[in-house]
């Protein structure tokens, strides 16, 4: 991924021969996990979520707001509609 210019590898204050190395998203890589996103909701939805009926998406739906909120109170009031 390096060699590609996705990621960008950097030792501890910029030299590369340290033990600790950080490593980061290029703009490049960004913007290509990005793209990824976008094509694995879009295969998702498709396979996935198109095929319900909408009783079924209604009920996904209300169990994934039950679930969430159970991690992150408030989430359902905070949401976009």
């Amino acid at each position: 991924m390096e060699g590609r210019g996705l990621v960008a590898r950097a030792g501890e204050g910029g030299s590369r021969s340290s033990h600790r190395n950080r490593t980061g998203l290029t703009a490049e890589g960004r913007r290509t996990a990005e793209r990824a996103i976008q094509v694995h909701g879009g295969n998702i939805r498709r396979c996935f979520l198109d095929p319900l009926t909408q009783e079924q998406a209604t009920a996904l739906r209300a169990w994934s707001e039950q679930t969430i909120g159970q991690f992150e109170p408030g989430w359902i009031a905070a949401r976009p509609a």
